[in-house]
C-alpha cells in the first residue's frame, strides 16, 4: 500500500479600485456559470465520463480533488490506498483516476482524486454533492470567480482590485495557494479556501506566533472525518494587502502535529466579504475585490 501524507483541506468545512485591464488570455475565457449555497460554496454543473449533471464543489483549498464513493462506484473506479490527513487525524482513502471531466465545453485530462464518502458534506449545503475539484483541475490556467455576477471565467484572471502576491505551493503534485494575513502585528500564512466559509486557525500554530485572539465560545462540527471540536474567536488589527478590519470573527481548532502542513490555517473568501478573486499564476498575483 502507498502510503504519504497529503492534504486534504476541503473535508474542513467550517459553518460556524480598479489597478489595470483585464489580463489577455491566449484564447477567450470560457464562462461558467455557478450556484452560490451557503453564500460560499461554489457549485458547478459537469459530467465524469458517462455520469452527466454532476454537482461539483469549486474549492481551491482541495488537496486533492475529491469524488464521492458512490459516484465512483458507479464509475468502477478503483485503485491504491493513501494516509490522507483530514483536520487533526489521518485516514485511509482510495486514490483513483477520474477520465472524462467536463465543465461547460472544457473537459480535462484525466486528474487524480480520492473516494470519500461527502454525505456529511452534502448535509451541511444542502445538496447532492457527487465531486470536489481544486487547483489540481482548475490551477492549469488562469481564472476568476466572480461571485456578484456568479461566474467562473476559466482562462482569465480579470485585474480589478487589490492585488495579492501569492505563494503557489504543491503538495502530492496538486497546487494550492498560500497568502499572507498581518494580524496583531504577527504575519500569518493562510491557505486560500472557497470551501471554507470563514478564516480558520490551528491552535498549535496561533500558540507558536503568539497572535492574541479573545475567545468568544465553542461548538462541536461535523466535516467528513466525523466531529471535531471548534473555538469560536476573535482576532483583533487583521490586514490583507492594503484591506483591513479592526476586529474580525474567527475560527480556532486544534490539530495534531503530524496534520499540520506549511501554513498556519484557512481563509475563506465570504470571511472578508470578498466578491471576486482573480488567480494569476503567471505572475503569482490575487486579485481580490471586496464588497461596496
Amino acid at each position: 500500500m502507498r502510503s504519504h501524507i497529503v492534504r486534504l483541506v476541503i473535508l474542513f468545512i467550517i459553518f460556524s479600485l480598479n489597478l489595470a485591464p483585464s489580463l489577455l488570455a491566449a484564447e477567450p475565457p470560457t464562462d461558467i456559470p455557478f450556484t452560490l449555497y451557503g453564500g460560499f460554496a461554489v457549485i458547478v454543473r459537469g459530467a465524469i465520463g458517462n455520469q452527466r449533471n454532476l454537482s461539483i464543489l469549486v474549492d481551491t483549498g482541495a488537496v486533492p480533488s475529491v469524488v464521492d464513493q458512490r459516484l465512483a462506484r458507479r464509475l468502477k473506479l478503483n485503485g491504491p490506498a493513501e494516509r490522507i490527513s483530514v483536520v487533526n487525524q489521518n485516514l485511509s482513502l482510495e486514490r483513483v483516476s477520474l477520465a472524462g471531466l467536463r465543465l461547460a465545453s472544457v473537459e480535462f485530462p484525466a486528474v487524480s482524486a480520492v473516494v470519500l464518502d461527502l454525505a456529511a458534506i452534502e448535509t451541511r449545503l444542502g445538496l447532492r454533492l457527487d465531486a470536489i475539484i481544486g487547483l489540481d483541475v482548475l490551477g492549469r490556467q488562469n481564472f476568476t470567480i466572480d461571485y456578484r455576477h456568479r461566474r467562473i471565467l476559466l482562462g482569465e484572471a480579470v485585474a480589478t482590485g487589490e492585488p495579492i502576491p501569492f505563494e503557489l505551493e504543491t503538495e502530492a503534485g496538486t497546487p494550492y495557494v498560500v497568502v499572507s494575513m498581518q494580524m496583531n502585528d504577527r504575519q500569518v500564512r493562510l491557505l486560500l479556501d472557497t470551501g471554507a466559509n470563514n478564516l480558520t486557525l490551528y491552535l498549535p500554530r496561533v500558540r507558536a506566533l503568539g497572535v492574541a485572539i479573545s475567545q468568544e465560545g465553542a461548538r462541536t462540527d461535523l466535516g467528513a472525518a466525523g466531529e471535531y471540536a471548534v473555538r469560536q474567536i476573535r482576532i483583533s488589527n487583521v490586514r490583507l494587502g492594503k484591506m483591513k478590519r479592526a476586529s474580525l470573527a474567527a475560527a480556532m481548532v486544534n490539530s495534531s502535529d503530524s496534520a499540520l502542513r506549511d501554513f498556519d490555517g484557512l481563509l475563506g473568501p465570504s470571511a472578508l466579504g470578498l466578491t471576486q478573486l482573480a488567480f494569476d499564476f503567471d505572475h503569482r498575483i490575487l486579485y481580490i475585490l471586496p464588497g461596496r
